[in-house]
């Protein structure tokens, strides 16, 4: 499938689920964009829903 074949047919689910998302998981998904040997961005996480 060429690039823009694949721009042209995405599309965005935004269904959420109220379960908490395992650190590793959600660093892995933070760093995938990143190109290699680039520091990863600094991002702030609520680990606690009720603060």
């Amino acid at each position: 499938m060429e690039f823009y074949e694949v721009i042209e047919k995405r599309r965005s689910i935004r269904e959420f689920q109220d379960k908490p998302i395992a650190r590793n998981m959600l660093e892995r998904i933070l760093n995938a964009g990143l190109p290699p040997l680039v520091e990863p961005p600094a991002a702030m996480g609520v680990a606690d829903p009720n603060r």
